[in-house]
């Protein structure tokens, strides 16, 4: 009996095993390899601490002392070009962003802030910013 328990046990620790890897997305370069899944890349949005207008499209966070966030913005937000601040407000409670749809961006305006929705998050890697540095953005 207690030896029947054990294989039922290493029987569903097997499926459960099976059934994630049937889950795992697939690198298509690699068919029947599992792709490795990019880490999300998350900030609190307390440690925002500058900006940059892209355009009235997109604006640069800067997170910390050197991580650099790109927000693209549903829409167009008019408000933003001419911004000497804005907020970044998490959505859901928490006060960490990880995905697009955890913040939106406020910026000020004479009617009150106008609140932009974000559509896009990533981190901006080292070798964009450098780039940028060098051609003067």
């Amino acid at each position: 009996m207690q030896a029947e328990a054990k294989v039922k046990r290493w029987v569903l620790a097997g499926l459960a095993t099976v059934a994630a890897a049937g889950c795992a997305p697939v690198d298509p370069a690699t068919p029947g390899r599992a792709a490795s899944a990019p880490a999300r890349q998350c900030f609190n949005a307390r440690n925002v601490n500058g900006f940059q207008v892209v355009d009235d499209r997109a604006v640069d966070l800067n997170v910390g002392a050197n991580r650099v966030f790109r927000l693209q913005l549903l829409g167009t937000c008019p408000d933003v070009r001419d911004a000497v601040g804005v907020a970044v407000r998490t959505r859901g409670g928490s006060s960490y962003v990880c995905e697009d749809n955890d913040v939106e961006l406020l910026v000020p305006a004479q009617t009150g802030p106008r609140v932009c929705p974000a559509v896009d998050l990533r981190q901006r890697t080292p070798e964009e910013l450098a780039a940028e540095r060098a051609v003067g953005r």
